[in-house]
């Protein structure tokens, strides 16, 4: 990638690669002097996150994550309304999601250190819009995961719930994530 990228010169390095690889990737790109947009997880463990952090705190180069959720029109609406005062103060946000797991998933969902975790992976978009349509910032968090239904899968959390504590002390977001159990 390193001579690709060197050749090449491009204005902007997107990432989607198996989520597990996007950290080391984007690295790479933010070392050679790149922005990037890159498909979510960012990062699948500190190490690489705090090397991320590293290199972009100075704000010279810049990270996109692929958080598309928060344009769709149900969320700007709510954007609009809370940030006008439309609807007043915000005490509460719920969010949850619900995955069909399929026959199968490809396997590097097996290893947490290529897969990630569902947190970082699915919940993150609630985490985002969450923040982007109210302006809060996230204080705390309360999380649980596992994984209960699909053990063939063991390093992988088929359900997570989380709650937020953000600023102002009243509101909260709680989110809920869950792979569908397969029938036997």
């Amino acid at each position: 990638m390193t001579a690709l990228l060197g050749d090449f010169q491009p204005d902007v390095v997107c990432i989607g690669s198996v989520y597990g690889h996007n950290g080391r990737l984007a690295i790479l790109a933010l070392e050679q002097g790149f922005d990037f947009v890159c498909e979510k997880p960012l990062a699948t463990d500190r190490e690489t996150l705090s090397q991320l952090h590293k290199l972009t705190v100075s704000g010279e180069r810049r990270i996109i994550g692929e958080f598309v959720m928060r344009w769709e029109a149900v969320f700007t609406k709510a954007r609009e309304c809370i940030r006008s005062g439309i609807i007043g103060e915000v005490a509460s946000i719920q969010a949850q999601k619900t995955y069909k797991f399929g026959k199968k998933r490809p396997d590097f969902y097996k290893a947490r250190k290529l897969f990630g975790g569902i947190i970082p992976w699915v919940a993150v978009h609630a985490i985002d819009y969450a923040a982007w349509c109210t302006g809060l910032q996230y204080e705390s968090v309360t999380a649980v995961q596992g994984n209960c239904c699909h053990p063939e899968y063991e390093e992988m959390e088929d359900y997570a719930s989380m709650l937020f504590q953000m600023t102002g002390g009243v509101p909260r977001i709680s989110s809920t994530l869950l792979w569908e159990k397969l029938a036997p």
